[in-house]
């Protein structure tokens, strides 16, 4: 399986925030691939640098 590129991660998440406007919860998944998404050295939650990109985006979206 081929990795997704960058333009489509971005394409996908922003499918993601057009679905969620009147969703009253988000869930979102990964994989173990580091460096772009790996477990958080305290065993709670995720981190790497699409995780970094995520949680940037949610918090210019106005969502926890």
């Amino acid at each position: 399986m081929a990795p997704i590129g960058w333009a489509r991660r971005l394409a996908l998440i922003a499918l993601l925030f057009a679905g969620a406007a009147g969703a009253e919860s988000l869930t979102l998944v990964t994989e173990d691939l580091p460096p772009f998404n790996m477990p958080a050295p305290d065993g709670k939650g995720v981190s790497g640098l699409s995780a970094d990109i995520l949680r940037a985006a949610l918090i210019q979206a106005g969502l926890d």
